[in-house]
This record gives C-alpha cells, structure tokens and sequence, in this order.
C-alpha cells in the first residue's frame, strides 16, 4: 500500500535538472494549442467576474476555500496554499494529465483563474447562480467540474471497454 503511495509522488525522487524542468512545465504549457486554451478559459472567466461586476449583477465573494477553511485569512495566504496543493496534484499524477492533456488545461484553467482571484480580489467571485440551491459559482468553477466528470466518464469506458474485451 504504501509503496503504490510512493511511487505517486516518485516526481519527488528525480534528480536530474532536464527531467526536473521538463516534468515541472505541465504538459498544456508545452503545446501552443493546449496553452491557448488554458489562456483562453482563464481570460474568459476573467472578463465575466469584471463584467459581471460592471454592470452591478450580485457576484458574492467566497474567501474560503472548501467547507469555510481559510476563510478569515488573506487571499495570499490561501492563494498560496490553493497554488502549492494545484502543483502537488499536477505532478504527483502527471502521467495521468498527460493522458488527458486538453481536460487537464481545462480543468487548470480553473483552478488558476480561480487562484487568480484570490491573490488579487482576496477571494473567489462568484456570480453564477447554481439552480435549486442558494449557492453561487463562477465559470472557473464549471471549467473544473466538467473537465472532471469528462475525464472520469472517459476513465470509465475504456476500464469497462478492456474487461469486456478481456471477457471475451
């Protein structure tokens, strides 16, 4: 168990400088079609959090992170914590991300736009109205929740695809 656990961070282990730079650039900072789109997702979410903002529409601004933690520190502090935990994730299943390059810029696109957010509003605005709920979110939000739900359905037609296969 704690062997597959340490193989997951086997990032940390890598000395060599090429292998280290290459492996910290995310794979959608390589391409110019996937770093287009990462660009694209975060000005867009971006722009809506300003133009919401413009033309006086309710935006509520989320300081904490999930369940209220962090809330009463600074943007910074949780911007910073957001920023390390993004870069852990990305690198401890990177090989994962690069199997799904265009939704991991999508998925990061979010997540950094959203980081954005903190680092220079002190928290997320949130401006989209989730039906049903009392809640609120933003288009960053939906770039995550999609690129993960995408990912998990692909994930889970080819498991089911392969032990058919092997089934028969």
């Amino acid at each position: 168990m704690f062997r597959s656990l340490y193989s997951k961070f086997s990032w940390l282990q890598r000395t060599s400088a090429e292998n280290t730079s290459m492996l910290l650039l995310p794979i959608f900072l390589r391409s110019s079609r996937l770093l287009s789109v990462f660009l694209l997702l975060v000005v867009v979410d971006q722009l809506s959090k300003w133009w919401v903002g413009e033309v006086g529409r309710f935006m509520q601004l989320n300081q904490g992170v999930s369940f209220g933690l962090l809330a009463h520190d600074s943007g910074w502090l949780s911007g910073t914590v957001l920023l390390v935990v993004m870069i852990v994730l990305y690198q401890s299943f990177a090989d994962f991300w690069h199997k799904h390059s265009t939704w991991s810029a999508v998925f990061f696109a979010g997540a950094f736009s959203n980081i954005l957010d903190r680092f220079f509003v002190g928290g997320v605005r949130d401006w989209l109205a989730i039906p049903l709920t009392s809640l609120y979110n933003n288009l960053a939000d939906w770039y995550i929740a999609v690129a993960l739900i995408v990912v998990v359905l692909i994930e889970a037609y080819q498991y089911f695809t392969i032990r058919a296969q092997q089934s028969t």
